[in-house]
Protein backbone atom coordinates (compact mmCIF):
# COMPACT_ATOMS: atom_id res chain seq x y z
CA UNK A 1 0.00 0.00 0.00
CA UNK A 2 2.55 2.38 -0.89
CA UNK A 3 3.70 2.76 3.09
CA UNK A 4 7.48 3.24 1.68
CA UNK A 5 6.40 7.04 1.76
CA UNK A 6 5.81 6.54 5.48
CA UNK A 7 9.26 5.11 6.06
CA UNK A 8 12.07 6.59 3.97
CA UNK A 9 9.93 10.11 3.65
CA UNK A 10 9.14 10.51 -0.01
CA UNK A 11 7.00 13.43 -0.57
CA UNK A 12 4.69 10.84 -2.93
CA UNK A 13 1.54 11.91 -1.24
CA UNK A 14 -0.30 15.72 -1.45
CA UNK A 15 -3.06 16.55 0.69
CA UNK A 16 -5.99 14.67 -0.94
CA UNK A 17 -3.97 12.37 -2.48
CA UNK A 18 -6.09 9.18 -1.02
CA UNK A 19 -9.67 10.33 -1.60
CA UNK A 20 -8.75 11.28 -5.05
CA UNK A 21 -7.27 7.32 -5.70
CA UNK A 22 -10.23 5.71 -4.06
CA UNK A 23 -12.57 7.86 -5.85
CA UNK A 24 -11.08 7.52 -9.18
CA UNK A 25 -10.77 3.52 -7.99
CA UNK A 26 -14.52 3.30 -7.33
CA UNK A 27 -15.33 4.87 -10.44
CA UNK A 28 -13.10 2.61 -12.59
CA UNK A 29 -14.59 -0.72 -10.82
CA UNK A 30 -18.03 0.49 -10.82
CA UNK A 31 -17.84 1.09 -14.82
CA UNK A 32 -15.45 -2.19 -15.35
CA UNK A 33 -18.41 -4.16 -13.67
CA UNK A 34 -20.84 -2.29 -16.12
CA UNK A 35 -22.65 -0.82 -12.87
CA UNK A 36 -22.25 2.91 -14.05
CA UNK A 37 -21.98 4.44 -17.47
CA UNK A 38 -18.63 4.92 -19.21
CA UNK A 39 -18.74 8.45 -19.65
CA UNK A 40 -16.94 10.50 -22.35
CA UNK A 41 -16.49 14.21 -21.11
CA UNK A 42 -16.05 15.48 -25.21
CA UNK A 43 -19.47 13.76 -25.99
CA UNK A 44 -21.23 15.05 -22.85
CA UNK A 45 -21.74 18.83 -21.17
CA UNK A 46 -19.36 19.47 -18.57
CA UNK A 47 -21.19 19.91 -16.09
CA UNK A 48 -22.63 16.59 -16.31
CA UNK A 49 -19.27 15.03 -16.49
CA UNK A 50 -18.03 17.02 -13.26
CA UNK A 51 -21.21 15.70 -11.21
CA UNK A 52 -20.48 11.93 -12.54
CA UNK A 53 -17.14 12.41 -11.12
CA UNK A 54 -18.55 13.45 -7.87
CA UNK A 55 -20.49 10.55 -7.39
CA UNK A 56 -21.58 9.20 -3.47
CA UNK A 57 -18.60 7.17 -2.96
CA UNK A 58 -20.32 5.43 -0.27
CA UNK A 59 -23.21 4.53 -2.31
CA UNK A 60 -21.60 3.13 -5.15
CA UNK A 61 -19.06 1.33 -2.93
CA UNK A 62 -22.41 -0.76 -1.37
CA UNK A 63 -23.44 -1.66 -5.03
CA UNK A 64 -20.32 -3.00 -6.02
CA UNK A 65 -20.12 -5.16 -2.92
CA UNK A 66 -23.08 -6.54 -3.54
CA UNK A 67 -22.68 -7.09 -7.32
CA UNK A 68 -18.83 -9.00 -6.63
CA UNK A 69 -20.56 -10.81 -3.77
CA UNK A 70 -17.68 -10.73 -1.03
CA UNK A 71 -16.26 -7.91 0.81
CA UNK A 72 -13.99 -5.66 0.33
CA UNK A 73 -13.29 -4.89 4.12
CA UNK A 74 -9.75 -3.85 4.52
CA UNK A 75 -8.40 -5.65 7.39
CA UNK A 76 -6.37 -3.24 10.05
CA UNK A 77 -3.32 -5.22 9.29
CA UNK A 78 -0.39 -2.67 9.35
CA UNK A 79 -1.83 0.35 9.64
CA UNK A 80 -3.06 1.25 5.45
CA UNK A 81 -4.64 4.01 4.70
CA UNK A 82 -8.76 3.37 5.07
CA UNK A 83 -11.35 4.49 4.54
CA UNK A 84 -15.16 3.96 5.62
CA UNK A 85 -17.64 3.44 3.02
CA UNK A 86 -20.97 1.82 3.56
CA UNK A 87 -20.38 0.94 6.68
CA UNK A 88 -17.11 -0.63 6.47
CA UNK A 89 -13.55 0.07 6.62
CA UNK A 90 -11.63 -0.27 3.02
CA UNK A 91 -9.16 1.21 0.96
CA UNK A 92 -8.01 1.65 -2.69
CA UNK A 93 -5.82 -1.41 -2.99
CA UNK A 94 -9.07 -3.54 -2.23
CA UNK A 95 -10.98 -1.66 -4.54
CA UNK A 96 -8.64 -2.07 -7.28
CA UNK A 97 -7.72 -5.60 -6.22
CA UNK A 98 -11.35 -6.43 -6.69
CA UNK A 99 -11.63 -6.70 -10.13
CA UNK A 100 -9.02 -9.02 -10.75
CA UNK A 101 -10.93 -11.53 -8.28
CA UNK A 102 -13.75 -11.19 -9.88
CA UNK A 103 -12.33 -11.31 -13.56
CA UNK A 104 -10.64 -15.07 -12.32
CA UNK A 105 -14.14 -16.38 -11.54
CA UNK A 106 -15.97 -14.89 -14.46
CA UNK A 107 -12.77 -16.45 -16.93
CA UNK A 108 -14.30 -19.52 -15.04
CA UNK A 109 -11.52 -20.65 -12.20
CA UNK A 110 -13.27 -22.96 -10.09
CA UNK A 111 -12.65 -23.00 -6.41
CA UNK A 112 -10.04 -25.58 -6.56
CA UNK A 113 -8.38 -24.76 -10.00
CA UNK A 114 -4.62 -23.86 -9.38
CA UNK A 115 -3.65 -19.91 -9.45
CA UNK A 116 -0.19 -18.79 -9.17
CA UNK A 117 0.47 -14.90 -8.47
CA UNK A 118 3.98 -14.01 -9.41
CA UNK A 119 4.75 -10.66 -7.38
CA UNK A 120 2.01 -10.68 -4.96
CA UNK A 121 2.63 -7.24 -3.02
CA UNK A 122 1.36 -7.65 0.70
CA UNK A 123 -0.97 -10.05 -0.28
CA UNK A 124 -4.66 -8.08 -1.24
CA UNK A 125 -5.64 -9.72 -4.12
CA UNK A 126 -4.75 -13.52 -3.02
CA UNK A 127 -7.35 -12.26 0.37
CA UNK A 128 -9.68 -11.35 -2.32
CA UNK A 129 -9.63 -14.03 -4.60
CA UNK A 130 -10.49 -16.20 -1.21
CA UNK A 131 -13.00 -14.41 -0.53
CA UNK A 132 -14.37 -14.73 -4.28
CA UNK A 133 -13.94 -18.75 -3.48
CA UNK A 134 -10.95 -18.96 -5.10
CA UNK A 135 -8.80 -21.68 -2.70
CA UNK A 136 -5.55 -23.23 -4.29
CA UNK A 137 -3.99 -19.99 -4.52
CA UNK A 138 0.20 -19.76 -4.54
CA UNK A 139 2.32 -16.31 -4.27
CA UNK A 140 5.24 -17.29 -6.10
CA UNK A 141 7.74 -13.72 -4.39
CA UNK A 142 10.65 -12.49 -2.64
CA UNK A 143 11.42 -14.16 0.87
CA UNK A 144 11.00 -11.01 2.34
CA UNK A 145 7.70 -10.18 0.93
CA UNK A 146 6.84 -13.82 1.04
CA UNK A 147 6.95 -13.23 4.99
CA UNK A 148 4.63 -10.13 4.71
CA UNK A 149 2.14 -11.84 2.63
CA UNK A 150 2.13 -14.42 5.28
CA UNK A 151 1.15 -12.55 8.40
CA UNK A 152 -1.18 -9.88 6.84
CA UNK A 153 -2.86 -13.12 5.18
CA UNK A 154 -2.67 -15.39 8.55
CA UNK A 155 -3.85 -12.52 10.17
CA UNK A 156 -7.12 -11.83 8.16
CA UNK A 157 -7.86 -15.49 7.24
CA UNK A 158 -6.39 -17.53 10.40
CA UNK A 159 -3.07 -19.72 10.61
CA UNK A 160 -4.58 -22.63 9.10
CA UNK A 161 -5.70 -20.75 5.83
CA UNK A 162 -2.16 -20.24 5.17
CA UNK A 163 1.00 -21.85 4.80
CA UNK A 164 4.38 -20.41 4.06
CA UNK A 165 7.39 -21.36 2.41
CA UNK A 166 8.42 -24.89 3.29
CA UNK A 167 5.62 -25.51 5.61
CA UNK A 168 2.76 -27.99 5.30
CA UNK A 169 0.23 -26.98 3.10
CA UNK A 170 -2.90 -24.96 4.88
CA UNK A 171 -6.24 -26.92 4.78
CA UNK A 172 -8.39 -24.94 2.48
Amino acid sequence: GHAETLYFGERAWRPGFHQLRMTDTLLALGEALGILAMPNHAQMKLVDYVDFLHTDPSALFGKIEVHLGFSLEMPLIGNPPVFELNGVTTNADMVRHAYAADRMRRLGILPHDEVVEIGGGFGSLALLAYRAGLRNYTIVDLPVVGAIQTYFLGSALGGDAVSGYGEHPASL
